[in-house]
């Protein structure tokens, strides 16, 4: 499921008061809004997007201003359809569990064709990998918190994420120690023949 996470971005400031683009760049930076979605190649993006929504008719142009020699900037503003479009793409995201496909659910599908020590070693990395990830996610929270002062209903989207990333921090520590124990583990003979064996009693059955 395809969700316009920069457009939506750029909605929700211009429903504070209007902008250009360039201040909306600068806010969403100011504010890390871009750690919960990949706003990569900004601000030519954000310009697309904004070209995009006032076609749309979801924002338009509320005045246009030059500074000295530097090229003009339009200011813009939301529209009404801008505010029932944007609340009505937020509400749905909330309201409706969409069917996602993480990246580690789909190659822990593989993993029976690796060996135990493998998927060990694998894991293991994850681990220092998810803990680095976390203590930036903290350090960042800190940050807006206490120097930036957000309130906490604009940051629930981090909490969100560091949450996820915990459940699969605890996950991951919790597979690696059967991995270590032994207790976890398995061989492609033995899966082989597991799976040869359900095959023909399946057979049998149908007969």
């Amino acid at each position: 499921m395809y969700v316009d996470f920069l457009g939506l971005t750029a909605l929700a400031l211009l429903a504070e008061q209007p902008r250009h683009p360039y201040d909306i760049q600068r806010t969403i930076r100011e504010r890390r809004m871009d750690q919960a979605f990949r706003a990569g190649g900004m601000p030519r993006s954000l310009y697309h997007t904004v070209d995009r929504l006032a076609r749309a008719g979801l924002i338009e142009p509320a005045e246009t201003t030059r500074e000295g020699n530097r090229p003009e900037r339009t200011v813009y503003r939301i529209t009404d359809e801008g505010r029932e479009e944007f609340d009505s793409r937020v509400r749905q995201l909330l309201e409706k569990p969409v069917a996602e496909h993480p990246v580690l659910p789909a190659a822990l599908g593989f993993v029976a064709y690796l060996a135990p020590g493998v998927v060990l070693d694998a894991l293991e990395g994850r681990l220092v990998l998810l803990i680095a990830e976390l203590a930036g996610i903290d350090a960042s929270l800190a940050a807006l918190r206490e120097q930036m002062r957000l309130p906490r209903i604009v940051l629930l989207g981090l909490e969100c994420r560091r949450a996820l990333r915990q459940a699969e921090l605890d996950w991951s520590r919790s597979t690696v120690q059967e991995l270590r124990e032994g207790t976890l583990t398995w061989d492609w003979e033995s899966l082989g023949r597991h799976f040869a064996s359900e095959m023909a009693r399946r057979t049998e059955l149908g007969r």
